[in-house]
């Protein structure tokens, strides 16, 4: 059970970081079509 916990724990970092990365990559653009 606690092997499971931590497999989660880890898949949901994986997931953040993605989301991270994307909302990053987006304001970057964003930021390019301003300038």
């Amino acid at each position: 059970m606690k092997c499971a916990l931590i497999e989660m724990s880890s898949h949901k970092r994986k997931w953040e970081n993605t989301i991270f990365k994307v909302f990053t990559y987006t304001i970057w653009l964003y930021g390019f079509k301003i300038l």
